[in-house]
């Protein structure tokens, strides 16, 4: 599937059935690529965050348009750039503390809430949904957005979710994990 419009949320269930939110991806992107053009099993559901457009094609299509116009190395420079993304989050899940894993997250969110030309991002997942990516519990999210919430970087949305009021304030405090 392409999605034309909207975001979606990848996600995972464990051997117990618990399901956890592992990424978003936005207007743009493939999804159930790998598994089309790996012919393993989906590895993940896709859920709509918001109303999305899409253009499902089906397998023997695309493979079919993807041999036809040369688009292996295109495909394979996505996924090694997907490949590199993961990497970087399995490094801060690893490394850094609740409120730089947040901060990260959020700045990487705020690009995608960009395509949809907001001029103040809008984060539509909620605090659980949050706290499900960047591996920690919705308490701690709670606390590190009051403390942002204190100094105007992020405001709660009337509808749910937030606004990133300083979202080079929340990069700043990504770079932390990055600085020597």
């Amino acid at each position: 599937m392409a999605l034309h419009t909207g975001s979606v949320m990848i996600t995972v269930k464990s051997g117990q059935g618990k399901q956890t939110l592992i990424s978003v991806r936005a207007a743009g992107e493939l999804l159930g690529d790998l598994a089309v053009l790996d012919g393993q099993p989906r590895t993940a559901t896709v859920i709509a965050a918001e109303a999305c457009r899409v253009h499902a094609v089906p397998a023997p299509e695309f493979l079919q348009f993807v041999d036809k116009h040369a688009l292996h190395g295109t495909l394979l420079r996505q996924s090694i750039g997907r490949l590199r993304a993961a990497e970087r989050i399995n490094i801060e899940l690893a490394m850094a503390p609740v409120a730089i894993r947040l901060a990260c997250t959020l700045v990487r969110l705020a690009a995608i809430s960009a395509i949809r030309s907001c001029s103040t991002p809008h984060i539509i997942l909620t605090q659980e949904e949050l706290a499900q990516l960047i591996g920690a519990s919705r308490n701690a999210v709670g606390s590190a957005l009051k403390a942002w919430r204190d100094r105007g970087w992020v405001r709660t949305a009337p509808g749910g979710g937030l606004y990133l009021e300083n979202v080079e304030a929340l990069r700043a405090q990504a770079h932390v994990l990055s600085s020597p």
